[in-house]
């Protein structure tokens, strides 16, 4: 074997070893796809350039594949369910993987089957308080109070007004209210001291999640704190007095209950 095929043997060795450990078909490094550049197909190329080494190292490789991916044939788990129990109870959650035990290479088949694993949880939701889609613990509140009353009702709940503060939570909250069939004023999470200062909020992200109304917020002297209400377009926020009387959305997390 002359020097040339040496030097492409040796480089065919260092990137199929690292990349042959997780079982994922390796690239060269100026990030041309080299296909699947495992054991199998380097037998084949070793066959076609008559490198008898090159051969019994892609055999090697393919043997070796073989059992890494036997003793990994799942998928990741997938995040915890939301937990089935009542509030402060011992309950159960639950989550998923996809499995083929009779797989040789490391992907999933269509014929991979389902597998459960099930845990021990602490249940967070109160009665009368809906688990949303996304895990989150909230209710509407029906009756009208100051924002400042509002938030002492939901403390009592053991939450907060609830600061809508992804996408996610505000896909929950406006189906909830869409459920709801209501177009009134609601007291949401968030206040300022005044104009010119930022945003705060009792729980959550600090940085502002906003799907403004139009024409606002309006920026009056007096309007520091939030609401939403449900258009046929989406929920919206506004900005408003604090001592304005409105219905309200409480919120408890997880992060404040104490077991």
């Amino acid at each position: 074997m002359d020097c040339y095929n040496n030097k492409i043997l040796m480089l065919v060795i260092f990137y199929v070893t690292a990349s042959s450990i997780n079982c994922a078909p390796f690239s060269y490094e100026n990030g041309t796809n080299a296909g699947d550049l495992n054991g199998e197909k380097l037998m084949e190329i070793g066959k076609k350039l008559k490198l008898p080494m090159l051969q019994m190292i892609g055999k090697t490789i393919d043997n070796i594949e073989k059992e890494i991916c036997k003793l990994h044939p799942c998928s990741d788990w997938s995040v915890w369910s939301v937990c089935v129990a009542r509030f402060g109870q011992i309950g159960s959650k639950v989550r998923t993987r996809q499995c083929n035990v009779n797989k040789t290479r490391c992907e999933i088949h269509s014929n991979s089957r389902t597998e459960k694993e099930f845990g021990i949880c602490i249940g967070y939701c109160p009665n009368g308080y809906n688990i949303t889609k996304n895990g989150f613990c909230i209710k509407f509140y029906s009756d009208k109070k100051v924002k400042k009353e509002a938030e002492k009702h939901c403390q009592k709940d053991g939450g907060h007004l609830v600061n809508i503060d992804s996408e996610l939570k505000y896909n929950d909250v406006s189906s909830l209210l869409t459920d709801l069939n209501t177009n009134r004023w609601i007291w949401i999470d968030g206040h300022r001291k005044d104009v010119s200062s930022p945003w705060k909020y009792t729980y959550g992200s600090q940085k502002g999640f906003f799907k403004w109304s139009i024409s606002e917020p309006h920026n009056g002297s007096n309007d520091l704190c939030l609401f939403i209400t449900l258009y046929s377009h989406g929920v919206k926020w506004h900005d408003i007095t604090c001592t304005s009387l409105h219905v309200s959305i409480c919120e408890i997390s997880k992060e404040h209950v104490v077991y």
